[in-house]
């Protein structure tokens, strides 16, 4: 459900508490919200994943209506939830761009999930929240192979799965997804994110989505 209006009106008509759904939904909420007026004054929190949160999101969410944002990361092979964005004690004396950039990270992992970054030697890689590499996961609940693969071949000796995905691990614990593997960007000798170039069109006001690609 995409539809501003009538989400907005569910929203009020049952007097939703907490809602989940991908960025795009929150997006057309926020649009129709501006446009009419209208309020969703039951709402307290939403839970947002899918893909990256653009800030204006969390900022409008926050500042216009008093609803706080949560980002989750997960996949189908992780049953499907690997990290949540609780803040640990402490960190709500974050102000500012410290706080939104903490606040739109995907989180830490949930009980029973490991996580690591690795460069492409395999090596892993400090939780500095500066060193990006390829995101791996472990758990009780991680795929143990695909379907009809030759069995073995879907996790490393040790267990870990190869997400796809290229994070940052900062010193709290918490993980940010910076791009897919397959869709970094490689110009004049330097890798770039599409995530973070799509995050900067997006925090544009006028702009809803953007993808961008090279």
């Amino acid at each position: 459900m995409a539809d501003g209006e009538t989400l907005q009106r569910l929203i009020e008509s049952e007097q939703v508490t907490v809602s989940q759904g991908v960025p795009t939904v929150w997006l057309a909420l926020l649009a129709y919200l501006q446009e009419s007026g209208k309020q969703i004054h039951s709402l307290k929190r939403v839970i947002t994943g899918g893909a990256a949160c653009p800030a204006v999101i969390a900022q409008e969410m926050k500042e216009k209506h008093n609803v706080y944002v949560h980002v989750a990361w997960g996949m189908t092979e992780m049953s499907p939830l690997g990290t949540f964005n609780q803040f640990k004690p402490g960190m709500e004396d974050l102000e500012g761009d410290e706080l939104l950039e903490a606040q739109l990270k995907a989180g830490r992992g949930v009980y029973g999930v490991e996580m690591k970054i690795t460069d492409d030697e395999n090596k892993e890689l400090p939780w500095d929240g500066v060193a990006f590499g390829s995101l791996k996961v472990r758990g009780a609940w991680v795929l143990s192979d695909y379907f009809k693969a030759e069995p073995g071949t879907t996790l490393e000796e040790d267990g870990w799965f190869e997400t796809g995905d290229v994070a940052t691990i900062d010193e709290r614990g918490f993980m940010a997804i910076t791009d897919r593997t397959k869709d970094v960007i490689k110009s004049g000798g330097e890798w770039i994110s599409s995530i973070d170039l799509e995050n900067t069109a997006t925090n544009h006001p006028k702009v809803a989505e953007a993808a961008v690609s090279g």
